[in-house]
């Protein structure tokens, strides 16, 4: 197959392999471009010397040459992107095998027709043409019917995972973010102030659970939800409250309490300040 001929450019073919839903695909060179299995597909790349493994119903053909080598759903030729003929389905012969050829009319959005031939037998798509820029993806040679080797479609070396890529680069992300804080607060240290900045807050109190006859509570502190705060009666058991941190625990002889900030924390004698008030208050 050849992909994206442009005038009278030059592009050499790809192999591919196809059976069914199995396909392999090889660059002129003979290096693996993509493999895909019942299961699995593994797509492969200069840059790295493992493919990428991922499900095989993740896989998405658009562009590059891709359309032709399934068949197309015809879902896709519904709505008004290239789906209207310009004229009748003509008859036609491509690569010595009994076709038929279409042109369709462009969205409004769009400049040009596309010009399509579909192979007959297979349904499979042989050639799709804009002739408005001169370009054209198509077969150039095609077998139909040989007994292919099942591990064509296979691989059994190492590979990455799509799941280990995305946590790999959420990594890197979070890695690159937290550098980037750094160096702000370095910055901020050098050439304003090092001494740490502190305030106090007005907290208001949203309480979203609480029962009446136990005097037991959760609420959220601030209007940002800063902070949690809870009580319960004054027990052994144990208390989860399913917060992100553990953040303060502390006793009277009535209470339990817990008091939580999951983002900057308030200073040891802020926290100190509220456990002092909060006892005054209830006990």
């Amino acid at each position: 197959m050849r992909p994206g001929v442009t005038g009278q450019e030059t592009v050499e073919p790809i192999r591919v392999w196809r059976d069914q839903h199995r396909l392999r695909i090889e660059e002129p060179d003979g290096r693996i471009n993509l493999i895909v299995g019942d299961t699995t597909c593994w797509q492969f790349d200069r840059d790295h010397e493992t493919p990428l493994a991922s499900p095989r119903h993740a896989l998405r053909y658009a562009g590059n040459g891709t359309e032709l080598l399934t068949r197309r759903d015809p879902n896709e030729f519904t709505g008004h992107d290239f789906t209207r003929p310009t004229g009748p389905v003509a008859a036609t012969t491509f690569l010595g095998r009994p076709a038929w050829s279409v042109e369709l009319a462009p969205p409004e959005h769009k400049p040009h027709p596309l010009q399509l031939v579909v192979d007959a037998e297979t349904g499979i798509v042989l050639q799709q043409r804009n002739d408005g820029f001169s370009t054209a993806d198509e077969w150039v040679e095609l077998v139909v019917g040989d007994s292919i080797d099942p591990a064509l479609f296979t691989w059994d070396g190492p590979v990455r995972s799509a799941a280990g890529l995305q946590a790999e680069h959420e990594a890197e992300h979070q890695s690159e973010h937290q550098a980037d804080l750094q160096r702000r607060r370095r910055w901020f240290a050098e050439h304003v102030t090092s001494t740490p900045l502190r305030v106090e807050l007005d907290l208001a109190v949203l309480v979203h659970v609480y029962d009446e006859t136990s005097g037991a509570f959760e609420a959220s502190l601030g209007e940002r939800h800063l902070g949690s705060l809870a009580r319960r009666p004054h027990s052994d058991e144990p208390w989860e409250l399913h917060w992100h941190e553990a953040g303060h625990r502390w006793s009277t002889a009535r209470w339990d309490w817990a008091l939580s900030f999951p983002g900057d924390q308030p200073s040891k004698d802020s926290v100190e300040r509220i456990k002092r008030h909060l006892s005054d208050e209830t006990d």
